[in-house]
């Protein structure tokens, strides 16, 4: 599976009983790889917030992963 970036590429499915490459592919391309951002939502209320001057809604929270 290749790595790295948000759209990392693309996979195809291949059998192994074959002399050539061309032989053994079924299908290209079969998959495409892609990794979401990580969305670390703090979900705690207001009211049981540790520091409530840097508690945030989830739509600022939301907004400000965007922006990073």
């Amino acid at each position: 599976m290749p790595l790295g970036g948000v759209v990392s590429g693309q996979s195809g499915l291949v059998a192994l009983d074959g002399w050539t490459a061309e032989q053994m592919a079924i299908k290209k391309p079969i998959a495409m790889h892609v990794f979401w951002p990580d969305m670390d939502l703090d979900t705690t209320p207001k009211e049981k917030a540790r520091d409530k001057s840097k508690w945030k809604s989830l739509d600022d929270q939301g907004r400000s992963g965007a922006k990073n």
